[in-house]
């Protein structure tokens, strides 16, 4: 829709108004077609409802001026919103015909240039000014969508100011002006002094209506630009009459600001939940159940009931896939999980599973199998255990993650006979580890969980990881580590103590810190000769067990995994070394090499069990003698 400023002020400089003191000026005037009258000023085609700007031809100039006034009311009839004189070259219209069209609310209008030009070449050459303007009203409009769309994908918390910005400079050029005003703020200057436009100013504040329009000097626009009472106003002002087009510009503009604040809004909502999500994973990590629970009060009801869950960690091919996977994961699980990014792996999400939905494991690979399908992730998941064994559970989910990644569907779920402490005799086991954990209870009475918890994510994943995983300082994960483990009569820096303080701390059967069991301790290398600690070992090692293998294994853990050490007794080149433990951790599906000593760990208890290494290299705190021989 366009106004008579459109054709008064475009680039084409095609018309202007009548040179006379009572011409009527109205830049708003609607234009939406453009016709020529006959001689007596009529039209031929009437289109009611459309507004019309009549060119009245050179023959027209003869008309009768006692006739006039019952010409221009006609012509208001069929719906003439202003009129162009013909004025040719010694072309004369009666004198007062702009008193006469004032009356009827018409402005009058020249050609811009005087000349010998006809009605048909001045309704032809505004009619090719309409389509322009048009379309330079549309594409300005479309722009501005664009723009909105883009900064909503893009930006969105500084789209309002942008989008205000862009207003601002297409407003520019018709000498007007855009600002947002924050509720907080007085009415701009321009409204101040002027009752009837700070009343509408304090009415679309307040809500009580969504945009208003001030006719005066300046003409000023006003619209709401936020979703909260009291609102943020958009306060437009021109010096001139407002066009159709630019008041469209203007509340589109508003209505594209006020969306954006809503995307922001929501992104700002959602990154709030997702800080949560990993405090509360952060405070399962540590034990700290009932606080856990407490901070997810506000979260989807379900995602932590029961006692007991399983952790599964996917790994996204790329750190930019993490957004859409827990988006994925979140529908996969139907919102009865509590989904979060990991703190310490950029790659990884962390999904706990409550009991309720992941009781077998066909259910689980049934629920998280779209995770996987054509994406390039993997999902590690732990067996079930408390809530306050979320730490075991991790380390549990990212060995499988390890072997996962080389698996068919990418998906590994750890059952029993995954692990060496599913295959011990449990009663025993749990003996065995409350011995160990023993003097733990009488240092620690209040059982010092958290130092507990970090030692175990330390042991399997290394202490950076843990620090991260934990929101705790490098330090202070380190500090806490030599302090459980030496605790326990152990050397936090010989892996094959480190081994042994992980298999006693992750046992599934007694509590973080827990009074000794009632039942006979059996030495460790009774625990190890069991029948299921032989076939588990045996599957660790199955991938690889050639002597050579075997034996470059044996090697690296009696020298602490230590590569220089290695090399040396081995008769070979340090980066020799490192290559061929790389290619054995692929083989065995393993993190050999990754920080931490979880697939360390499985390895050397694999080869104890094997026979591979004298069982004698591993310390038992229960024994007699605990050193090592």
């Amino acid at each position: 829709m366009l106004s008579l400023a459109d054709f008064l002020y475009s680039s084409a400089d095609s018309l202007c108004y009548y040179p006379g003191i009572h011409t009527l000026r109205r830049e708003s005037a609607v234009v939406e077609r453009v016709v020529i009258t006959d001689t007596d000023w009529r039209l031929s085609e009437a289109e009611p409802g459309k507004a019309a700007l009549a060119v009245i031809p050179a023959e027209g100039a003869d008309i009768d001026a006692a006739t006039i006034p019952q010409a221009m009311a006609r012509l208001v009839q069929q719906g003439v919103t202003a009129i162009a004189l013909t004025a040719a070259d010694g072309v004369t219209f009666p004198d007062g015909i702009e008193r006469e069209a004032a009356r009827c609310g018409i402005p009058v209008l020249v050609p811009a240039r005087a000349g010998s030009a006809t009605a048909e070449r001045i309704r032809g050459d505004l009619v090719d000014l309409q389509v322009a303007v048009q379309e330079a009203h549309r594409e300005q409009i479309a722009y501005g969508a664009r723009l909105a769309t883009e900064l909503e994908h893009r930006d969105p918390e500084n789209a309002p100011a942008r989008l205000t910005r862009w207003l601002a400079g297409e407003l520019a050029r018709e000498e007007a002006t855009a600002r947002r005003v924050p509720p907080s703020e007085r009415p701009p200057d321009i409204i101040t002094g002027n009752e009837v436009a700070e009343e509408a100013y304090r009415q679309v504040r307040d809500g009580k209506r969504p945009t208003a329009h001030i006719p005066g000097k300046p003409n000023v626009l006003l619209n709401r630009t936020s979703a909260t009472r009291p609102f943020e106003v958009l306060v437009a002002a021109s010096p001139r009459e407002w066009t159709p087009h630019l008041v469209d510009l203007a509340r589109q503009t508003a209505r594209h600001i006020l969306y954006s604040q809503g995307v922001a809004l929501r992104q700002q909502l959602r990154k709030t939940e997702l800080a949560v999500r990993v405090a509360i994973v952060q405070q399962l990590l540590t034990g700290d159940v009932g606080h856990a629970r407490r901070a997810a009060a506000g979260l989807p009801s379900g995602q932590l009931t029961g006692q007991d869950a399983r952790m599964a960690v996917l790994q996204c091919a790329t750190a930019e896939d993490r957004e859409l996977a827990m988006l994925a994961a979140e529908d996969a699980t139907g919102g009865r999980a509590l989904v979060s990014e990991c703190p310490a792996v950029k790659r990884d999400v962390l999904i706990v599973l409550p009991k309720r939905i992941a009781r077998d494991d066909a259910a689980v690979r049934a629920m998280l199998s779209p995770l996987t399908e054509g994406t390039g992730a993997a999902v590690g998941v732990s067996n079930t255990m408390p809530y306050w064994s979320l730490a075991f559970l991790y380390t549990t989910a990212r060995g499988a993650l390890a072997a996962a990644r080389g698996a068919e569907d990418r998906i590994v779920v750890a059952a029993g006979g995954t692990t060496l402490s599913g295959e011990l005799p449990q009663h025993l086991y749990a003996a065995w580890a409350a011995a160990v954990r023993a003097p733990l209870a009488r240092r620690f009475p209040d059982g010092q969980r958290d130092m507990v918890h970090a030692t175990v994510v330390a042991v399997a994943e290394g202490t950076t990881i843990a620090a991260r995983l934990l929101n705790l300082g490098h330090t202070t994960v380190r500090t806490y580590m030599e302090t459980v483990i030496g605790a326990m009569g152990l050397d936090h820096r010989q892996e094959t103590h480190r081994a042994v303080a992980q298999l006693a701390l992750t046992a599934p059967s007694v509590p973080a810190v827990g009074d000794a069991s009632t039942t006979p301790v059996q030495p460790l290398a009774s625990l190890l000769a069991h029948d299921g600690p032989r076939r588990w070992a045996e599957t660790v090692l199955s991938p690889r067990s050639d002597p050579d293998s075997i034996e470059l294994l044996a090697t690296w853990l009696r020298n602490n995994a230590e590569t220089i050490a290695t090399a040396r007794a081995c008769g070979l080149g340090r980066n020799t070394v490192r290559r061929r433990l790389e290619a054995l951790a692929h083989k065995l599906a393993l993190p050999l090499t990754d920080p931490g000593g979880s697939g360390l760990h499985e390895v050397l208890w694999a080869l104890v069990i094997r026979g591979d290494l004298d069982v004698g290299l591993l310390p038992d705190p229960t024994a007699e003698d605990p050193a090592p021989h």
